[in-house]
């Protein structure tokens, strides 16, 4: 007879309920892993199935530096040890850790330091490590990142790492975390061989790449380059295990636009590049910081330098992303590109350029004066572009796609307008008052024109809002006229070319620009 009193979910079979924990599983930071808790908490029966999917996708909880608690790799690394069978499991782990003694904080959370320092020490003796090394004295002093250390050597099959090293709880990342996690300057071979797998590493300094022999990485962020990273490089080809890198993030200083400084210090952005021996790079991504000038001082930053600076991997790039740091006061950023003197003069070095996101003053200073980049002179594969903060100058300036051939940008389809608030003009001013240049953009081009508020993230179509404007229906519906039964205007190549506005004429204007035969 069967047992009513046993619920059903407890009826299952396991491959069934793992396939549910599966679901709950986290697989970005933004979403941690508070569902799984809470179902490794219903019952002893759960528990087990819910912890595998736990510890596959172990994006940790990062205390807050003003309060700190026993650290969640601390608490993942006691699991692991009591059930080892877990630690074949874990394919992606984020977590954050200290340099510090936490030996009297973890007793007043009521952690029982000692029997896992213990359980530590002995896998060091399987490590062939004994006490006379560095790592065992750190254990032994009970610094917290060399538990983070032991953690590391454990996981055999990780396929995404994401890691900060600290060394105070309110502090910045460490640029030596392979000290503050082994106690010396090289990492352990069990380390180097149980990392090998990594596809996927994320961390605040290019130093980790020292030591670790990735023979997998497809995927790479590194929050921090500025001019001292760069001075600590060994020159090509010396940081292992990138050659195979595909997607490459970098947190950027604005200190790599000042040509003069560069040029006195004998570096560049490019020595990066050159030390991953990373030939294969479809994606860049830069997020640029200050962290060397002060608000209000007088620098010439220079695009057009920045941009020479990825020629080493330009050739085979299908994405590039520039953008301004969000954590960062908008009335920062108007200083930075209110000192940007000198936009980028070609970008002939990217051949495959699918994707472009860029600050509107990267590529012109005024819309129809060079040096600049205008629309005729896009990457020919280019199918998508992003303005980060645009002012009003973008309307007259997007106005050139209607003089350019069709043939001279064949895949472009988005042009994107990422606003900010507080930095040149707002998505609220954009949404009014919409300019035609946008709707004639869609109707004549095939081109989508966008306006995003980086707040959100949410894209609304100009033209719709174009369109939606009473204001426009009567304007539009007077030079639907002079269109064909398609609406369109005359396309022949040989149409009038007098009516041709010349790109460089400061004194032609928006509505000029629009006129049939030319939008």
């Amino acid at each position: 007879m069967a047992d009513t009193t046993m619920p059903a979910i407890y009826k299952l079979p396991d491959e069934l309920l793992l396939q549910i924990t599966e679901h709950l599983r986290a697989r970005e930071a933004s979403n941690e892993l508070q569902h799984l808790r809470k179902l490794c908490r219903v019952s002893k029966k759960l528990l087990p199935i819910a912890q595998e999917q736990l510890v596959a996708g172990a994006i940790l909880h990062i205390t807050c530096g003003c309060h700190p608690n026993v650290s969640a790799a601390v608490l993942l690394l006691r699991t692991l040890l009591d059930r080892p069978d877990l630690a074949s499991k874990v394919k992606a782990l984020r977590f954050s850790i200290v340099r510090r003694k936490i030996g009297a904080l973890y007793k007043s959370k009521g952690f029982d330091l000692r029997k896992l320092r213990e359980k530590c020490l002995a896998k060091l003796v399987e490590f062939n490590y004994d006490e006379g090394h560095p790592w065992w004295a750190s254990l032994q002093n009970d610094l917290e990142s060399a538990y983070g250390g032991v953690l590391l050597a454990i996981l055999p099959n990780l396929d995404k790492l994401d890691f900060a090293a600290k060394d105070h709880h309110r502090g910045f990342p460490t640029v030596e975390p392979t000290s503050a996690f082994f106690g010396t300057s090289t990492a352990p071979d069990a380390t180097v061989k149980a990392l090998a797998k990594v596809e996927n590493f994320i961390a605040a300094d290019l130093s980790f790449l020292r030591d670790m022999a990735f023979t997998n990485l497809k995927i790479m962020d590194i929050k921090r380059i500025d001019i001292g990273t760069v001075l600590r490089l060994n020159g090509p080809n010396t940081l292992r295990g990138a050659t195979q890198l595909e997607d490459l993030s970098l947190g950027v200083s604005i200190q790599f636009l000042d040509e003069d400084y560069l040029k006195d210090m004998q570096v560049c952005l490019g020595d990066v590049f050159a030390a991953l021996g990373c030939t294969k790079l479809r994606r860049l991504d830069i997020m640029l910081g200050n962290d060397a000038y002060s608000l209000g001082a007088e620098r010439d930053f220079c695009p057009d330098y920045l941009i020479k600076q990825f020629d080493v991997v330009a050739s085979t790039l299908c994405e590039l992303e520039i953008d301004l740091d969000h954590h960062e006061e908008g009335e920062e950023w108007s200083w930075f590109l209110n000192q940007c003197m000198k936009p980028i003069t070609s970008l002939d070095k990217f051949p495959v350029l699918q994707r472009l996101k860029i600050p509107q003053e990267f590529l012109f200073i005024h819309p129809r004066h060079g040096p600049a980049i205008f629309p005729s002179n896009l990457p020919r594969s280019l199918q998508r572009l992003d303005i980060v903060a645009p002012d009003q100058n973008i309307v007259t300036w997007a106005g050139q796609f209607t003089t350019c051939k069709i043939l001279d940008l064949p895949g472009f389809r988005t042009l994107c307008l990422q606003c900010r608030e507080g930095l040149n003009r707002s998505k609220v001013e954009f949404s009014k008052n919409v300019s035609r240049v946008w709707s004639t953009l869609e109707m004549r081009l095939g081109i989508k024109s966008l306006v995003c508020d980086n707040a959100d993230g949410e894209e609304t179509s100009l033209t719709a809002l174009y369109d939606g404007d009473p204001a426009n229906r009567a304007t539009d519906s007077d030079n639907d006229s002079d269109d064909d039964g398609e609406g369109w205007g005359d396309e022949d190549e040989d149409c009038d070319d007098d009516n041709v506005p010349p790109l460089m004429d400061v004194e032609v204007s928006e509505e000029e620009l629009l006129v049939d035969g030319v939008d």
